[in-house]
């Protein structure tokens, strides 16, 4: 009973992209068991940002969308970019800087020398005080 408790905790508390939390493992859950509820997890997942990318299709080409339909989705865009943007800072992290610094310190001197040759001047701020 106890594990049937922990795994729909588990269902029910993934996050909207599909993942689990890490904490959900169910010890002496049977493998196909466990597979059978990932795919469930990863269907889920799919129609949630399926159906946020169509109703985005639809607000675009003007249909006529409720309202909280039109706030739900943006809830939903919001959350699938910060998820991507998470991955991908966490793949920068992992992979390491894609530049090593002396294509860096190339970089910066080349636009160092362009601006110069342009006569760039900076834009004045007003003192801070």
């Amino acid at each position: 009973m106890l594990r049937t408790i922990n795994t729909f905790l588990c269902i029910t508390t993934m996050n909207k992209i599909g993942n689990f939390p890490p904490n959900c493992k169910v010890p002496g859950l049977p493998t196909p068991i466990e597979n059978m509820i990932l795919r469930y997890v990863k269907a889920k997942a799919d129609w949630w940002t399926n159906t946020a990318h169509y109703n985005r299709e639809r607000i675009r080409r003007g249909a006529t969308v409720d309202k909280t339909v039109c706030k739900k989705n943006l809830g939903r865009l919001t959350r699938l970019y910060l998820k991507a943007e998470q991955e991908r800072q966490h793949n920068y992290l992992k992979d390491g800087p894609y530049i090593t610094a002396e294509e860096a310190v190339a970089i910066y001197t080349t636009t160092v020398h362009w601006l110069e040759s342009r006569r760039f001047s900076p834009i004045p701020f007003p003192p801070l005080s």
